[in-house]
């Protein structure tokens, strides 16, 4: 792992900065054990975390909002860690899975119609992660999948049009209707 910063050359009233996503392992009354993305562990008081951190599942407010203001809080989200809620794309493995599920097509047209609805309408997906970087409105956000271990390929796309739930800094935006 490379060394960001010589100690032996720090300096009081020296500035650092860190930025860390942490997964819980453990919590106990005054602190709790955390292990970051780089497979480093360590205790954290639980003050610290109260007063500093953020977590991706809980939230004290909630939110029904637009789609617009949905992907706002979105791209606003910076380096804190979320959960999103959003359609997966369709691919063709899904339709053929919806296809064999059937017992007979829908011949009437208002029940055909609501087939291809939900065909089109994808799985829904949930995923804990960090903004790596977004498209202007109605575009795509680029998310870090902390659920995916640190050696495989983390990085998501987040079509904004199919955004359905966010829980961000303490709220939780839903999709109005």
């Amino acid at each position: 792992m490379e060394t960001r910063t010589n100690t032996s050359g720090l300096k009081v009233g020296d500035r650092l900065s860190r930025v860390s996503y942490m997964e819980v392992l453990s919590v106990g009354s005054r602190s709790s054990k955390v292990r970051n993305q780089e497979g480093m562990e360590w205790t954290i008081g639980n003050t610290i975390i109260e007063n500093e951190a953020y977590t991706a599942s809980q939230y004290s407010e909630e939110k029904v909002v637009s789609r617009t203001e949905m992907i706002e809080a979105l791209e606003s989200a910076g380096d804190s860690v979320f959960t999103v809620v959003f359609g997966k794309k369709v691919n063709q493995k899904d339709i053929v899975a919806s296809l064999q599920g059937l017992d007979e097509i829908p011949t009437k047209k208002t029940d055909l119609n609501k087939f291809a609805k939900t065909l089109l309408a994808g799985t829904e997906r949930r995923m804990v992660g960090y903004l790596a970087s977004t498209e202007p409105k109605m575009g795509r956000s680029t998310v870090v999948d902390l659920e995916i271990p640190a050696d495989k390929h983390q990085l998501r796309l987040v079509d904004h049009r199919t955004v359905k739930e966010l829980i961000l800094q303490n709220v939780r935006y839903v999709l109005k209707g």
